[in-house]
Formats: C-alpha cells, structure tokens, sequence
C-alpha cells in the first residue's frame, strides 16, 4: 500500500446481518421451489399415498446443509461477495485485498458454525474489533469491507442534467 491510499472501510455487524439476512431469503426461496418441484414430480410418478419418514427429513435437511455452504462457499471464493452482500455493496477479502481461495472460503464457513453455535456469540466480535472481524473472519484470515464498484441499480440523472444533455434544436 503506498502513502496515498487510504485504509479500507471495514463493514460492520449491521450492514453484514442485512446480507446475511438476504442471502438466507434467497436460499430458502430456491429450497421452498425446488423442494415443491421434486415433491410435485415424485408424486406425479409414484402413485398412492407418499410419507414422510425420518430418512426423507434427515435427507432433506443434508441437502439444503450442502446447498447453503456451496452458495456461500461459491459466491464468496469465485465473485468475491454473495448477492446479498453485494446488494449491500460490501465484499469479503483476503488480508491483501485480493479475493479468497477456496481454502479461505471453507475455514470462513467454519468459522460461521462456529460462531454460530454459543448463540451467535461469536458473530458480534465484530462490534468490538477496530477491523470489524466477527470469529469465523479471525479463523480464516479474512475482512469484509466496503466494495468500491459501482451500485447494481444505476440512478437516472436529475431531470436538470437530462435537458442540458440534449442537443439545441435551433439553428
């Protein structure tokens, strides 16, 4: 880092439970649909009346346990951020502000169960440390900051500049 540039913005507990918080309504919304499409189908093929056991519950929730850790894990290592984080326009970044490896993904989402587990305890370190790490980002070596690309939804400029964009129609 030379003189000139300034330290990173370090997201803090309120923005990151924000995109937490999209990215679960987005997972479960693909579960809710996928599982009522596979429900709908197995039902179409096997005829009488379909149970569920046990087996099926314990099968479900391991899938949807292998779903959220490949979309965080995904997003995270290969877009730098998932799209509730960036809809919050924060990323997750390596100590040099490079992107994280997969390695790096894996002990994060570790960490996450990990401070999850006393309560979510281990989530709200992130409102006492000066780089706004919560547990599962010491464990992985990793920050989450403010992004510096643009908004996704671009705003229309004033109607003022719009007029004066416009070419005269005097001659």
């Amino acid at each position: 880092m030379t003189g000139t540039e300034e330290p990173p913005l370090y997201a803090g507990f309120v923005t990151r439970a924000i995109a937490l918080t999209i990215d679960v309504v987005i997972i479960d919304a693909v579960s809710l649909t996928v599982t009522a499409v596979i429900g709908l189908v197995l039902s179409a093929i096997l005829p009488g009346n379909q149970s569920f056991d046990l087996p099926t519950a314990l099968v479900a929730a391991a899938t949807w346990l292998v779903f959220v850790a490949g979309y965080l894990v995904a997003f995270w290592v290969l877009m730098g951020a998932t799209p509730g984080m960036r809809l919050m326009r924060i990323r997750v970044t390596a100590a040099d502000g490079s992107r994280i490896g997969l390695g790096r993904g894996l002990r994060r989402l570790l960490g996450m169960v990990v401070a999850a587990i006393p309560l979510g305890a281990g989530f709200l370190l992130t409102l006492v440390d000066d780089r706004r790490q919560g547990l599962q980002d010491r464990l992985a070596g990793t920050f989450v900051v403010y992004a510096s690309e643009p908004v996704l939804i671009e705003v229309a400029p004033p109607p003022t500049q719009l007029a004066s964009a416009r070419p005269s129609t005097s001659s």
